[in-house]
């Protein structure tokens, strides 16, 4: 598997496919409830695209993500980054799809590993660009942003740029996991529990 994945990752152009075999890898090991299984596997491919996290982070690990996205986000307005170019390298794409996928098994298995999953995703984003899934990545830190930080407002600042992302880029792929994502884990911290029943029903329309 190794060599194979390394032979890919050869040429950046074969990236988002190799990411792709991966996913498959990933998602096979957690249908069979192999949550830590899937997880190296998706530890391993990103480290093969340079990006090196820590299978069992501690909350100085947690802490040191949450500076560097703070910093790469220092000075400009949430709003802006949804005018933020369209990613088109392959390398961040790849590891955008693979950040994803680990998410729900990591939100079960290793919650501190999620979180710097979700400050990954957004760091990826702002550095090269917007893409389909940047619009989960933005609903991601949000719950980080809530549940976590207990930063409410800023939270969900992120999860109507979001929103707004899934709308530009008519992104009905991540539409469904969007709304989960703030229906579920970001409305109920801010508004009134209709608002967050109305937005899981529109579920049922994506």
């Amino acid at each position: 598997m190794e060599s194979l994945a390394a032979l890919v990752l050869e040429n950046a152009k074969f990236a988002v496919d190799g990411a792709k075999i991966y996913a498959l890898k990933i998602q096979t090991a957690l249908s069979q409830s192999n949550f830590q299984e899937g997880i190296k596997i998706g530890l391993y491919f990103l480290q093969l695209l340079g990006i090196n996290l820590p299978e069992n982070p501690d909350m100085r690990d947690v802490e040191k993500g949450f500076e560097e996205t703070k910093s790469l986000l220092a000075g400009g307005k949430i709003e802006d980054l949804l005018d933020l170019p369209e990613m088109t390298q392959p390398e961040p794409l790849a590891a955008l799809l693979i950040l994803s996928r680990l998410m729900g098994a990591t939100s079960i298995a290793n919650p501190n590993l999620m979180t710097l999953i979700a400050l990954a995703n957004v760091n990826l984003s702002i550095e090269y660009g917007n893409s389909i899934l940047s619009a989960f990545a933005y609903a991601t830190y949000g719950i980080v942003l809530c549940a976590s930080v207990l930063d409410i407002e800023l939270g969900y600042h992120f999860s109507q740029l979001a929103l707004k992302l899934v709308e530009r880029f008519n992104a009905r792929e991540v539409k469904a996991k969007v709304l989960d994502a703030i229906g579920n884990h970001i409305l109920p911290w801010k508004k009134h529990l209709k608002e967050s029943r109305a937005m899981l029903l529109g579920l049922f329309l994506t």
